[in-house]
């Protein structure tokens, strides 16, 4: 399995988890909970990263 395939799974598996435990949380308590919402944001920044890199690597091929 390749570097890319890895980071991506990791982080639609950092959303789903970090995400869906601040929306629970959220529904639940009325609470934000920051380190909840750090983990989903690092795993959106992370999946963006890797979409332009993808498009930036066809680019160059």
């Amino acid at each position: 399995m390749s570097l890319y395939n890895t980071l991506f799974r990791l982080s639609i598996c950092m959303m789903v988890i970090f995400g869906g435990a601040f929306f629970l949380k959220y529904i639940k308590t009325g609470d934000v909970f920051v380190d909840q919402f750090s983990g989903f944001f690092i795993g959106l920044v992370l999946f963006f990263s890797l979409l332009f890199w993808k498009i930036d690597h066809k680019k160059r091929t």
